[in-house]
């Protein structure tokens, strides 16, 4: 699978692609906000990670993402630092019950965490389900 990471800070982004590049995906790195759209456009990943570091620029990326992948789907993931892990399920499920109280009923939305330790060169998936 090829993966773009889209990552300002160097350590957290060389890290994270090493780590899915030892799973076997193929990465392409990007550090620059105003680089990541023309690198979607020219690499055509399977998947974007984004880090939240991005802030606003990410939500907009993420939209223009979805614009430009109109036949096909790319999922666009969102990437933080955490420091406590026992925090993930926490976090999963009060993004879910803040997405039951916005979205219109009938719409489909689910909160999925990915917890990266790179001290044990792990990922852990907590998919926090349907709200």
């Amino acid at each position: 699978m090829k993966l773009l990471v889209a990552e300002s800070n160097a350590e957290n982004r060389h890290r994270l692609g090493g780590l899915l590049q030892a799973d076997g995906h193929r990465v392409v790195e990007v550090d620059d906000v105003e680089q990541v759209l023309p690198t979607f456009m020219r690499e055509a990943p399977d998947m974007v990670l984004i880090g939240c570091d991005l802030g606003d620029s990410g939500t907009a990326l993420a939209q223009q993402i979805k614009h430009q992948s109109q036949h096909r789907f790319v999922p666009v993931v969102f990437t933080t630092p955490m420091a406590d892990e026992h925090a993930l399920e926490e976090i999963a499920a009060e993004i879910n019950r803040k997405l039951y109280r916005t979205l219109p009923a009938g719409h489909f939305c689910s909160t999925s965490l990915i917890a990266v330790d790179f001290e044990k060169s792990q990922l852990r998936f907590w998919n926090g389900g349907l709200p």
